[in-house]
């Protein structure tokens, strides 16, 4: 029986013409939402997490037959998710009060009164509607990669999910080793990412600079929507290892 992600991808190159990104598979305006590509029974992670509904989607969409992995870095929003888990009893959530980067230690972390606009102080990395200004405090908190994170707790993922505010590209990196061994066994992870921001240091939007780290793996087609916002460089990718 095929499965949903198959149904939808199906449908998707139906739709879309070889209006290519790049020399890579990269094609441009796919119309899904999220969820559409989980499938029942995924391992979900999800990084950068702060509604409790989305949870409730994610839930949904695997049919509660897989494990789903939530790693946030503000406690505030932790300890919501913690409580929402307690009360709803969602038995296959894991909860973390952790960021993902591309290193393990410590870093600056930016809250405001908007819980969508907080994150990891890089710099250089900036938004027209996300500036110094808007941020009330600024916090410590742990960050790790995925790697790390993956070998340490034993996920097996179908499917990661990254809104982490500017810091996608590095969250990628921290990635380096599980995709790596992707790529030979071909395993079918599937990425959804969102990149709002532009890298000052690095001169490029962080959509642009997280499509070319993953060209550099072989069997990973990626899907490019346009661009949510053109003033914050933004889009939504989706990427998948055939």
């Amino acid at each position: 029986m095929i499965s949903l992600f198959k149904k939808n991808i199906l449908k998707l190159f139906n739709i879309i013409k070889n209006d290519l990104y790049s020399k890579s598979k990269i094609f441009k305006n796919y119309p899904f939402d999220k969820f559409n590509f989980i499938d029942p029974g995924d391992n979900i992670i999800f990084c950068g997490i702060w509604k409790v509904e989305t949870v409730k989607s994610l839930i949904k969409s695997n049919l509660n037959k897989g494990y789903i992995y939530l790693f946030e870095a503000d406690p505030n929003n932790y300890n919501i998710l913690i409580r929402e888990k307690q009360r709803r009893n969602w038995e296959n959530v894991k909860i973390f009060n952790i960021a993902i980067a591309d290193k393990k230690g410590e870093m600056k972390f930016q809250v405001s009164k908007d819980s969508k606009k907080n994150k990891l102080n890089l710099s250089g990395v900036r938004s027209k509607n996300c500036p110094d200004e808007i941020y009330d405090d600024e916090i410590i908190v742990e960050v790790n990669t995925l790697d790390n994170l993956i070998n340490l707790y034993n996920i097996k993922p179908d499917i990661i999910f990254f809104t982490i505010s500017g810091a996608e590209y590095y969250g990628l990196q921290g990635l380096k080793n599980t995709l790596k061994n992707q790529q030979k066994n071909k395993r079918g992870l599937k990425l959804w990412i969102r990149a709002l921001l532009f890298d000052e240091n690095l001169k490029a939007p962080t959509y642009e600079l997280s499509i070319e780290y993953l060209k550099s793996f072989k069997n990973l087609e990626i899907l490019v929507n346009s661009p949510l916002e053109k003033k914050n460089y933004g889009c939504n990718l989706f990427a998948y290892f055939k």
